[in-house]
């Protein structure tokens, strides 16, 4: 039995609206998913400006799309600039510094996570930013509608045990590029952003109390609640042959499962029978966190779980770990 997704997101209909310039700052993998993503789907931005030092930043694209592109070694020029939103995807160490130079120019700001690499950053970042410029971070799985659609179709207002299943293969190849580990930071530290988004999917703004975790350079686990919903996460990374993404939800009258690991084919397992989401508009969501970004101040009435006013429960957590 296939479900059919019908309700595509009025707020995301014209992605070829946006007229913005924009800033990207990074030159690696996520920087040029970042650049794709923007030239396949934002037409009538015209300046995209690349700080990086990666002179081969641009040899997979064409002669027409690098028309538009324009490479800089630093963020010297923001100074006789009029950009006014920037992606940072480069470094994490650097995401502090370049996101604080970014600030004095009123210039809003999307962050590859993790936003900082210590809690104290988080709160001197939240003491900085003004009502003029925003810092989101990047929390794909916010925009991810199957989530909404199984909680309202499924979830109804049960009590449940929810497991998650976390996991890396050894060598991943995304987007045409090689997925890097980054080992300077452990593993469910960097998950943490997932489950937070994943979990803003389900539950809002409700507090999250932490429990108790296991935290290992590749691999660890943790235990949350909210109310008397209690959540396991379960993640590793290079220990497994394929990429693992499952949710399980156990209560008195119902068990579900819920099984994303392929982006492009949604499988549910209701209290035995197996059904699976056909999401035709909802697989890939960067391009919808990029319009929403840019867009911002036509939603400023939504509750965006990755916009930083919003980012102290995951703190709290992170603080923690």
């Amino acid at each position: 039995m296939k479900i059919i997704h019908k309700e595509f997101p009025k707020i995301f209909k014209d992605l070829n609206s946006t007229k913005k310039d924009l800033i990207i700052i990074g030159g690696g993998r996520w920087a040029q998913i970042i650049l794709n993503e923007v030239l396949t789907n934002f037409n009538k931005i015209k300046k995209i400006y690349i700080v990086t030092n990666n002179n081969k930043v641009l040899d997979n694209f064409s002669n027409l799309q690098k028309k538009k592109i324009f490479l800089k070694k630093n963020l010297n020029f923001i100074q006789n600039s009029n950009v006014k939103f920037a992606i940072i995807a480069n470094k994490n160490e650097k995401h502090f510094y370049v996101t604080k130079k970014l600030l004095k120019k009123k210039i809003n700001i999307l962050v590859e996570k993790p936003l900082v690499e210590n809690v104290d950053d988080f709160y001197k970042l939240k003491k900085l930013s003004n009502n003029k410029s925003k810092i989101f971070v990047s929390s794909p799985f916010f925009f991810s509608y199957y989530f909404y659609y199984f909680k309202k179709n499924f979830l109804g207002k049960d009590n449940f045990k929810i497991n998650i299943q976390w996991h890396d293969k050894i060598n991943e190849n995304r987007n045409g590029v090689i997925k890097k580990h980054d080992f300077k930071i452990n593993y469910l530290n960097d998950t943490i952003y997932h489950l937070f988004g994943i979990l803003a999917c389900f539950f809002g703004k409700k507090e999250i109390k932490f429990i108790k975790k296991i935290n290992y350079k590749n691999y660890g686990k943790i235990f949350l609640k909210i109310n008397e919903n209690k959540i396991y996460l379960n993640c590793s990374r290079l220990k497994n042959n394929k990429r693992i993404r499952k949710i399980s939800f156990i209560s008195n009258k119902n068990i579900f499962h819920l099984n994303f690991s392929d982006d492009n084919n949604i499988k549910l397992n209701l209290n035995g029978a197996k059904k699976e989401l056909n999401f035709k508009f909802c697989q890939k969501t960067l391009k919808f966190q990029l319009y929403y970004f840019l867009n911002y101040k036509k939603f400023s009435n939504y509750f965006i779980f990755n916009e930083l006013k919003n980012l102290n429960n995951l703190f709290t957590v992170i603080s923690k770990l």
